[in-house]
């Protein structure tokens, strides 16, 4: 699950709920509490909606493609917010597993159901 950003945290805390449609922008490093450091050079977000949740879990709908990267690169993070750009970081997480290797002219791509947000119910 991603984590909550500074901004997330706190707009949760304050009663305002997650937006329907969140965008996806892709990192070479660690975005950071508010999700803007080490931008890819693939930097154009992608938007995404999700399942509807079932006992607190809830996934990407679609794939997530991005036709053509711009750059050789290892994407190693990620940052999902609330407009196709500037907008609100909600959430910034690792990818799991390795980094892509993103290679300058190919696509790159986020599988149906990767990006899976679970929020713990108390039993």
């Amino acid at each position: 699950m991603p984590n909550l950003s500074t901004f997330g945290a706190n707009a949760l805390a304050n009663g305002t709920g997650i937006p329907a449609t969140l965008w996806v922008q892709l990192h070479i490093g660690n975005p950071g509490a508010a999700g803007t450091a080490n931008v890819a050079t693939t930097s154009s977000r992608r938007s995404f909606t999700r399942t509807t949740a079932t006992v607190g879990v809830n996934s990407n709908v679609a794939l997530l493609e991005w036709l053509s990267a711009s750059a050789s690169e290892d994407l190693t993070h990620l940052s999902i917010h609330s407009a196709t750009s500037a907008g609100d970081c909600w959430f910034v997480d690792n990818l799991t597993g390795s980094p892509i290797s993103a290679i300058s002219g190919q696509a790159i791509e986020i599988a149906l159901g990767v990006l899976t947000f679970t929020f713990p119910i108390w039993s």
